[in-house]
């Protein structure tokens, strides 16, 4: 079988990225599907990964690539005058940057006979490039679909995805919730859960008494609600992740240390004591300590007692929960979107509705059993069960067309 994955080109498909969910996905999915045997082609920009050759290049460079981190001076511990390095403002390649990247992809598919064409980065269907070639296209088109939708927000773009629906075109989503969602507009094939290399993450059993936020800063990911639960628990928060919303993070500012610089030191072996330990030891309820690395990650995943999702949209599956149970730390998160289809309440963590009810749980996260948390994404949901449930998906598919 020949899969052809087309990934976003607003950030490489790389390991080496601090983010970019979506391009974590692909990586892992192309990876799995290479070790069963699949011929895989990565249709990205140039700055990727070379992922096991499987890398075809659309444009040369994605439109974020690698940001640099404040604090890079002959002092990393001083304090930053400012956090300008650390935001981040979402934005696109132009139309004609992105039609260059169908265009190109489908090319590929036609010249090299894929099998199957699975888009993960969005907007094939929508472009000008697949309506001309459409008509020659004789594979099955799958879209992923990675983003919640709502009927406000996306009436014309699921307007669009019926008008052009053809029978060798596909929908999936990768969670149960989410395909509900998309299943009131336009036909739904698949969920395949997102999944991590598992391996990636170490288990910590010993934890220390500080939680953890890791994600874009932006209101909808709530780190002003984590600020606020960590103040009445009367434990230290450590925050990290890209800030998406200056404006939002400027509202509870003021109560938090900022130290971005910490996301330039890299992990040594003295890490947890040289770094961590530090900032565990300094006066301020909460610290925010920039973008992380996957190693950094690693470290503050694996040695808080829980971490802290209180979003306040319908995320369809994040991965960062599963990034901290692989490492077995509990999880607190609200009930929305599909986080109830990867925390199992009580056992790896718990779900619960309201900001109360989120400190109370903080008092319990000692009831979770690490290694639980652990057991679960390895069961579940790591990179080689969300390949095998993909390549079950596609031989569906193309039993069908």
């Amino acid at each position: 079988m020949k899969v052809l994955l087309m990934a976003s080109i607003d950030f490489p498909v790389s390991r080496k990225l601090k983010h970019a969910g979506i391009q974590r996905v692909v990586l892992a999915l192309a990876e799995e599907l290479q070790s069963l045997g699949i011929e895989v082609t990565v249709c990205c920009s140039g700055d990727s990964d070379e992922l096991g050759g499987a890398q075809f290049t659309t444009v040369e460079r994605a439109l974020h690539g690698a940001r640099p981190v404040v604090g890079t001076g002959t002092d990393p511990w001083a304090v930053a005058p400012d956090i300008s390095s650390e935001i981040i403002l979402e934005g696109s390649y132009t139309n004609e940057e992105h039609e260059r990247h169908f265009a190109l992809s489908l090319n590929r598919a036609l010249s090299e006979g894929a099998d199957i064409v699975n888009d993960h980065g969005g907007g094939l269907l929508l472009s000008d490039a697949y309506l001309r070639s459409e008509g020659v296209l004789r594979m099955p088109i799958l879209s992923t679909l990675h983003g919640a939708v709502t009927a406000d927000g996306h009436r014309e773009e699921c307007a669009a995805y019926r008008e052009r629906g053809r029978p060798n075109v596909f929908f999936s989503c990768v969670s149960r919730h989410q395909a509900e969602l998309w299943a009131q507009h336009i036909s739904i094939s698949g969920a395949v859960h997102n999944g991590i290399f598992v391996d990636d993450y170490h288990f910590q059993s010993q934890k220390n008494d500080y939680l953890f936020n890791l994600g874009r800063i932006m209101r909808r990911k709530g780190q002003d609600v984590a600020v606020e639960v960590a103040q009445r628990a009367g434990l230290k928060l450590v925050l990290a992740g890209p800030i998406m919303e200056p404006e939002y993070f400027d509202q509870f500012r003021s109560r938090v240390r900022l130290m971005p610089q910490i996301g330039a030191i890299p992990v040594t072996a003295s890490y947890f004591a040289d770094v961590v330990e530090p900032v565990l030891a300094s006066p301020e309820p909460a610290v925010y300590i920039g973008q992380l690395d996957d190693a950094q990650k690693d470290v503050w995943f694996g040695h808080a007692r829980c971490f802290l999702m209180p979003i306040s949209w319908d995320e369809p599956f994040p991965l960062v929960l599963l990034e901290a149970m692989a490492c077995g730390t509990p999880v607190l998160t609200f009930n929305r979107g599909g986080v109830s289809e990867s925390v199992v309440d009580k056992k790896t963590g718990f779900i619960v509705d309201t900001v109360d009810e989120m400190v109370e749980a903080i008092n319990k996260v000692d009831r979770i059993d690490p290694l639980e948390c652990r057991r679960h994404v390895e069961h579940h949901f790591s990179s080689r069960a969300m390949g095998m449930k993909y390549l079950e998906l596609y031989k569906q598919l193309l039993s069908s067309t």
